[in-house]
């Protein structure tokens, strides 16, 4: 994924799963229940993409062990991309 083509300002889901497990489409479904295990929320919306992803690569995963998948417009950031995503971003800085 080209992550510098990315509308960092755009609005994003960002679910957390186990290693190994990919996300289906209605894991990123937003409708005010908690569909997924902890943390809590999960899924979690943010008003914009740079935001998720600095909050999914800062956050203390320890508690959890869980990878971050983020969702925005019909774009899916696997972990691997949002480490990209965050990288890109600590250099534009």
């Amino acid at each position: 994924m080209d992550v510098t083509a990315l509308s960092y300002t755009a609005s994003a889901v960002l679910i957390w799963l186990p290693e190994g497990q990919e996300p289906k489409a209605e894991d990123f479904a937003v409708d005010g229940a908690e569909k997924l295990s902890p943390p809590y929320p999960n899924p979690e919306t943010w008003w914009e993409l740079g935001q998720a992803v600095k909050y999914a690569r800062e956050a203390d995963s320890a508690n959890h062990m869980k990878l971050p998948w983020i969702k925005t417009g019909d774009e899916l950031l696997s972990p691997d991309d949002v480490l990209q995503a965050y990288e890109f971003l600590k250099e534009k800085k």
